[in-house]
């Protein structure tokens, strides 16, 4: 049974419509910040993930620098993470974007990217214009400076803010997306761009906002499961489509064939390409070393790690990996740069070299709370178990459409008296570069 949405709840029980800041309706942005903070307080998660290393940061601030100087030649931005770049014939290719520049023209096209780590040279890159989202920032906190927040109906935010026991700053995240709206708005009427490709809308509002305020088209590429519970993808209430998406590209005709009340796109606005890195993995992807931990062991598990009840789920894997040592489980963490040598064993791995999509096709079973690999999985022919700690996997998916096992932490996995179904549902379409080619972008 799917747990309750908070924002939502939040949406059918507050007036967060008219709770304005210059005009603009701010709630489309107040809301991923509420969620964060709500989620923080139950999970203890953190979703600050760039690097820290002050010389790292300056080395990625001037990463195609000199490309500012240049930026009216370009009519498509694309605005993505260095993180989604996967080394594919010696290049790395934006797994999300780069078809598409490939298609409208690399020339014509500019990805502005932020980088957890560190971003890839030009001749490392499959992308012909790359620069680093450190000078936006920087401008826009500028712009920033010279807000004051002066919100309307900022009663019913204080109201909520109350009795869900918040505690972030709204002003002060206020004056920052402002500010970076207003930089916006300056570089969309200064470079005048055909359209604008984002993933995560709810990440980046302000830049949304300011493209539909200069009739710049806006294209979102779907990044994971949406279901019909994901907090961002659904709205209670009037949708405030200035600071929304026009289009986005999906991974194939669930969300089309599904649609459910609530939902931010309608159908016309949803457009199924597939996903370019699966089909690359699934049609090209082979390796010795994985491949013969496939021979060796009687199943292999890819653990997918979320930042969220990682010691739990963690738990339960040593348990069951020292009662089946025939059983591989190779870990996929969220965060890199943390240790998991603690937990390291004879039959339980971590492989940094290789990226999860790769583990993937050698795997027999995923095992995850609530990753999109749950579905990704499914590309590959491997069967995906749920491991419900709170409630979470059933909250963001249809577990038994899924045809999944769903497990809890107290439970034993025994996969010789559970059949999972591994049937292929569709949720993807392939042939991803071929559905490009029959892409009509509305420019």
């Amino acid at each position: 049974m799917s747990q309750t949405n908070e924002l939502n709840t939040i949406e059918s029980e507050y007036d967060v419509s008219d709770i304005t800041f210059n005009s603009l309706r701010v709630w489309p942005f107040l809301r991923h910040k509420i969620f964060y903070d709500i989620y923080k307080k139950k999970y203890n998660y953190s979703a600050k993930l760039r690097v820290r290393n002050k010389f790292q940061l300056i080395r990625n601030f001037f990463r195609g620098f000199y490309k500012l100087f240049m930026l009216r030649r370009y009519d498509f931005l694309f605005f993505n993470n260095a993180d989604k770049r996967s080394l594919i014939n010696g290049k790395y290719y934006d797994v999300f974007f780069d078809g598409i520049a490939d298609k409208v023209g690399q020339k014509k096209s500019c990805f502005v990217e932020w980088a957890i780590h560190k971003h890839y040279n030009s001749k490392q890159s499959h992308s012909l214009n790359i620069i680093s989202d450190l000078s936006f920032k920087l401008l826009s906190i500028i712009y920033s400076f010279f807000v004051t927040v002066d919100l309307e109906n900022e009663e019913e935010l204080l109201k909520i803010k109350k009795d869900y026991d918040l505690t972030f700053d709204h002003k002060k995240d206020l004056k920052r997306f402002y500010g970076e709206y207003r930089f916006y708005d300056f570089l969309f009427r200064f470079i005048r761009p055909k359209a604008i490709f984002i993933i995560c809308n709810y990440t980046k509002v302000p830049i949304v906002t300011a493209a539909k305020n200069n009739n710049v088209l806006v294209y979102e590429a779907q990044h994971g499961f949406i279901g019909k519970n994901h907090q961002f993808y659904n709205y209670h209430g009037q949708l405030p489509k200035e600071s929304y998406p026009d289009f986005m590209l999906t991974f194939g005709n669930e969300e089309k064939d599904n649609l459910h009340d609530h939902f931010i796109f309608k159908k016309s606005e949803l457009i199924p390409v597939g996903s370019f890195y699966l089909d690359e993995i699934y049609k090209n992807y082979s390796d010795v070393e994985l491949n013969g931990y496939k021979e060796k062991f009687e199943a292999v598990f890819c653990v997918t790690l979320q930042g969220v009840h990682e010691e739990e789920l963690l738990t339960w894997v040593a348990k069951q990996a020292r009662n089946n040592k025939n059983h591989l489980y190779i870990l996929r963490p969220k965060y890199s740069g943390k240790s998991y040598k603690e937990i390291i064993d004879e039959n339980i791995f971590l492989l940094p070299k290789y990226n999860i999509y790769q583990v993937l096709k050698y795997s027999d079973y995923n095992i995850t709370i609530y990753s999109t690999t749950a579905i990704e999985a499914m590309y590959f022919d491997v069967k995906t178990i749920f491991f419900n700690i709170d409630g979470l996997s059933e909250k963001y998916f249809d577990v038994k459409k899924l045809n999944a096992l769903v497990i809890n932490d107290s439970d034993e996995l025994n996969i010789e008296e559970h059949q999972i179904s591994k049937e292929y549902n569709g949720y993807f379409i392939r042939n991803y570069l071929e559905n490009l080619e029959n892409l009509k972008l509305s420019i």
